[in-house]
């Protein structure tokens, strides 16, 4: 038997009324070579140089390298490797979960095929509640509240506050440097409840990517609001809210909603044309995640 939960995540942004937010796209490269090079060195070279980059299904692009900036440095002789993570960056999930090589330890693992390889920390935060069937709040189950959560990629702490008055409730707050996956996290609550006997609540922040202007809006602009996650998901949609009043948004004469946005697994973006007083206000992006228990 198999049940169903909808999970809710949700990003927020301002539009005060009155600069279009500016794209910014990076890439990923990796270097070979079969012999020993120092890294400063390419990227040095690269700095300077005009790539032809080949895109599938695509015509090929003359690139200019901007900026480059080392994330990962394998060192493999034979049979032996070692990879680490430049300072701000962590291994991926797929090196996590499926080489065991987490959080900024070494790598003693041939990973470097994979990509990307290393990511940049973001900061995620869990909290929750836990709700003990039988028994009362000890530190036993504090410690396995922790044990339980330290299996997320890029795990940092957990903090246990209470239990409250009846003794039988505790609240946490967990931090994470990677974001993880809505069914990862749905398969460590529920072997936590099964191991501590108990019903756990759970919220996520950092989790939903919003891109938005990052100044005044100008009058009759067509400014651009865009959610990602990195998942697919079964719903998304926009929503406004201007002091006590909320309501959807729809295609209409001045909103196009997007629900196809590049290098997103699940991705929802409203533009609003020759946007005036009216629509100043808070604007809410709602994705739902559909799982399966």
């Amino acid at each position: 038997m198999s049940a169903r939960m909808f999970i809710f995540l949700f990003g927020a942004a301002y539009i005060c009324y009155q600069v279009l937010a500016t794209d910014y796209y990076l890439g990923e490269m990796m270097v070979e070579s079969n012999v020993t090079l120092e890294a400063q060195t390419i990227l040095s070279a690269l700095n300077t140089a005009k790539l032809q980059v080949e895109i599938p299904i695509q015509s090929s692009h003359l690139v200019t390298v901007l900026h480059t900036e080392l994330v990962a440095e394998c060192v493999i002789v034979g049979d032996e490797s070692s990879c680490s993570c430049s300072v701000g960056y962590i291994w991926s999930n797929e090196v996590c979960y499926t080489y065991n090589c987490c959080r900024e330890t070494t790598c003693k693992q041939n990973v470097s095929h994979i990509t990307p390889l290393c990511i940049a920390k973001v900061q995620v935060r869990i909290t929750g509640s836990v709700t003990l069937n039988t028994g009362t709040w000890d530190g036993t189950q504090s410690s396995k509240l922790t044990d339980g959560f330290k299996l997320l990629n890029g795990f940092e702490n957990l903090n246990v506050t209470g239990p409250r008055s009846d003794n039988k409730v505790a609240d946490f707050e967990a931090t994470v440097t990677v974001k993880m996956t809505t069914q990862k996290l749905l398969n460590i609550v529920t072997d936590l409840e099964t191991n501590l006997k108990a019903v756990l609540q759970v919220n996520t922040e950092g989790m939903v990517t919003i891109e938005s202007p990052n100044g005044t809006v100008c009058y009759e602009s067509e400014p651009t609001l865009k959610c990602t996650y990195e998942e697919v998901t079964s719903s998304a949609a926009w929503y406004m809210s201007r002091g006590n009043s909320r309501f959807g948004l729809n295609n209409g004469s001045v909103v196009k909603l997007h629900h196809n946005c590049a290098s997103a697994a699940s991705c929802v973006a409203v533009t609003l044309k020759e946007v005036t007083g009216i629509w100043s206000g808070k604007y809410k992006a709602e994705i739902k995640i559909k799982l399966k228990l």
